[in-house]
């Protein structure tokens, strides 16, 4: 393409000079981005037509060889800085043009660079500034006239370059390269768009933009626009690398495999624009919540395949039948009306619905554990597709107890099975006081179950068969196959906003063991921070305490009765249901406590008396449920200004299923006070909301950014990745270039070295660890 681009520079060049109507004197500067486009532009303009040789031999050196382009009477001499030519000698040469003597006279110089030389741009024009023929807008409205003339592309490829123009002009602030317009001159100078064009115009391949195309010019730019747009978004995806997570919000799960790869972009626009348009519409909703309610006499466990929209879509219920059922039916709700015609028709035998409902009935038998498999699919859109595997077993669940957060079910026929998920060398099954042991030697081992009896298998290495280990479990007469799998696959990280939201949506509390949070059979591992957060609330807890400096607990803290009681009777909440506050829903008991200690404080504080000092009951009023650490101040969850700020989210959101970007906008932050530190230092709200039931304090100074703070970070990184790329002439490979960021009047300069981090991050997980 650069070859194009250097003969339309060369033409550009050549009609401005003839437009000046020289007269000997000029001289002219062009920079480049680097040698190799000088060299190329400069042969370039050698071998045109006009082009003579040119011969200067200054007193003190050797001759120079150059050519000259020959402009009536007038010799534009052109020199670059390649070939040992030196800035210094550029110099030289400008002087020369300059005296217009001997064989300077009547001649002008056009100097070509690839570096920024002062000393040459204060004595000539610079063709890239404002009304010359290489600034950025005049190559844009040259572009567009040439557009209107050119009878090589059809109507539809001049509208895609003309749109592509001007999204340059949108970036025309950070976006001077002249470079950044050579795929659009070469595709004029081509007379054509090809296939593999598309890419380099950032968007998807459109064959429908041909010759034969009858579409109307607006209706074009709003389908590039479209086209932009999801090209841009699905080039973000692979830039962070969320492309299991993201492309699921965009697109059905057939075109979600196709965009995952590499290549993605060279899938066409309109199969693209097809899914998308698909899966933006509403899909059917399962509700989950509604299922445990719907099937009260039935003791059995449900999960998620995964934490996806896909996985969630997958259900896994194993159904314990102690009381010998000869059927188990179930009801399953959704939030449209269903059909019978969605049914799956190896379904149909075992379903029906019934208004929003999906009734299943299920055979059972006392001598076999079964297996069944329901699926269904909502307007035949995979969106809304519903998968139910069962298992039914005929012993009550606490048989079985230890798996329930590990499992998932395989059903095929006579190869049905459950899969485990390798966590080590043990796995129990049962609740009971009594174990009995047994170790797994071989693959296809039988192992009985005994009734009432607590089960632990050690898997020995001899029984694997490469990533899986099969055996059977036997209880009375009932043989249930199960399968260990061993995978690199990790169960979720989640964060503690997640918590937030899912306690409050599933109206249940998290569980946290072994460094690990379950919240019904569905298991997660949360962040680092977010688990010594919880080790914290875990020592509030067991030693209640009230006010917290440096880990070390204040109890000389003074607070009237009503409160103290209040205050305790919250603690002991926690400390009887063995549950910490960020993992507890707030249920109507909890509420009940929460309320009390709310009013009691508010009462407490309504009695203090104007222009009077404080008592010690007091002053402890605004200590409570505080902890002081690394010169900061943290609101616990034991704090009144926290409880009562939980209690009104229960009462306004209850549980309603909110988008996390709205979610993340209902915190306090701008509704806290600002404090004193004991040594009188005025602290504020940072704008931090990773913790939401812990509010931190920072210094006045450290947080002066405002709210700002809140994107300081994403903006440090979004404006280095920008720069980097639309500059990325200056970091090549070869020249380990420096980034320089300038900070000025930020004191929270701690929010820019996140920014920067977060950049190196994304860069290593992307590229690996040879990043520039």
């Amino acid at each position: 393409m650069l070859n194009q681009f250097y003969q339309y520079m060369s033409k550009k060049l050549i009609r401005f000079l003839e437009s000046e109507q020289l007269s000997g004197g000029e001289r002219f500067y062009l920079q480049f981005d680097s040698k190799d486009n000088v060299k190329d532009f400069y042969q370039t303009l050698g071998q045109n037509g006009i082009a003579e040789p040119f011969v200067y031999k200054h007193e003190q050196g050797s001759p120079y060889q150059t050519f000259c382009l020959m402009m009536g009477s007038v010799r534009v001499v052109v020199a670059a800085t390649i070939n040992d030519v030196t800035p210094d000698y550029l110099v030289t040469l400008r002087n020369q043009v300059s005296e217009q003597d001997n064989e300077w006279k009547e001649t002008a110089l056009l100097s070509i660079c690839y570096e920024t030389l002062d000393s040459i741009r204060g004595g000539s024009s610079d063709l890239q500034k404002e009304g010359m023929p290489f600034n950025i807008l005049s190559i844009t409205k040259y572009i567009k006239e040439e557009l209107e003339t050119n009878e090589q592309l059809c109507e539809p490829e001049k509208e895609v370059i003309r749109f592509h123009l001007d999204k340059k002009l949108e970036d025309v602030v950070i976006q001077t390269s002249l470079w950044d317009y050579a795929d659009v001159i070469s595709l004029i100078e081509k007379g054509k768009i090809e296939t593999g064009d598309f890419k380099s115009l950032h968007l998807f391949i459109d064959n429908e933009l041909n010759k034969s195309s009858n579409m109307k010019s607006a209706d074009i730019r709003s389908r590039l626009a479209e086209n932009f747009w999801l090209f841009e978004n699905v080039q973000r995806i692979h830039d962070y690398g969320t492309q299991e997570t993201e492309l699921e919000k965009l697109f059905d799960d057939k075109m979600q495999n196709k965009l995952k790869k590499d290549n993605w972009f060279e899938n066409d626009f309109s199969p693209v624009k097809n899914s998308y348009d698909n899966n933006k519409g509403s899909s059917l909703q399962y509700l989950a919540g509604n299922t445990k309610k719907g099937n009260k006499s039935l003791e059995f466990w449900e999960k998620a395949f995964q934490e996806t929209k896909a996985g969630q879509r997958k259900r896994h219920l194993i159904i314990f039948n102690s009381d010998e059922r000869e059927s188990i039916e179930m009801v399953f709700e959704f939030d449209d009306y269903l059909k019978n015609q969605f049914i799956h028709k190896k379904s149909t035998p075992y379903a029906e619905v019934s208004g929003k409902k999906l009734k299943v009935k299920l055979p059972s038998t006392l001598n076999e554990a079964k297996f069944y498999q329901v699926k269904y699919k909502h307007k035949d859109e995979s969106k809304s597709g519903y998968e139910f595997n069962f298992l039914i077993v005929p012993f009550s669940a606490k048989q079985f107890e230890g798996i329930e957060s590990n499992y998932h079910l395989v059903v095929n026929g006579s190869d049905s099975r459950i899969v485990l998920k390798y966590e080590g060398d043990k796995i129990s099954f049962g609740s009971f006081g009594e174990e009995k042991y047994q170790v797994i030697q071989e693959g296809y081992q039988t192992v009985n179950l005994p009734d009432k009896e607590k089960l632990t298998v050690e898997l020995d290495y001899s029984a694997w068969e490469d990533n899986s280990l099969f055996f059977s479990i036997k209880y009375l007469q009932v043989y249930i196959p199960i399968e260990i799998k061993d995978s690199d696959s990790k169960s979720s990280r989640i964060s503690a906003r997640q918590v937030w939201k899912l306690k409050r949506e599933h109206k249940e509390n998290f569980i946290f063991e072994d460094e690990k949070l379950r919240q019904g059979t569905s298991i997660f591992y949360p962040f680092e921070r977010f688990k010594e957060l919880l080790y914290h609330e875990s020592d509030w807890i067991e030693n209640s305490y009230r006010y917290v400096v440096e880990n070390q607990h204040i109890d000389t803290l003074t607070l009237p009765i009503e409160i103290t009681e209040c205050y305790d009777a919250y603690l002991n909440y926690f400390k009887q249901n063995k549950t910490l506050p960020s993992l507890t829903y707030m249920n109507s008991d909890l509420q009940e406590l929460a309320t009390k200690l709310v009013l009691a404080v508010d009462k407490a504080i309504q009695e203090i008396k104007e222009d009077t000092l404080l008592n010690n009951e007091q002053k402890g009023i605004f200590k409570l449920g505080m902890q002081v650490e690394g010169g900061k101040i943290w609101l616990t969850p034991f704090h009144p200004l926290n409880i009562a700020y939980q209690l009104a989210i229960e009462e306004e959101v209850k549980d309603e299923i909110i988008d996390r970007s709205i979610l993340e906008r209902l915190h306090p932050k701008n509704l806290l006070p600002y404090i004193y530190s004991d040594k009188a230092n005025l602290y504020r709200p940072s704008m931090e909301f990773e913790y939401p039931e812990w509010h931190e304090y920072e210094n006045e100074q450290i947080v002066s950014v405002g709210t700002a703070n809140e994107f300081l970070a994403k903006v440090v990184e979004e404006k280095i990745k920008q720069y980097i790329h639309h500059f990325n002439y200056l970091f090549l490979e070869s020249s380990r270039s420096p980034l320089l960021l300038n900070v000025i009047h930020i004191h929270n300069d701690k929010e820019v070295v996140k920014g920067i981090c977060q950049y190196l991050k994304k860069q290593l997980e992307q590229k690996g660890p040879k990043v520039n």
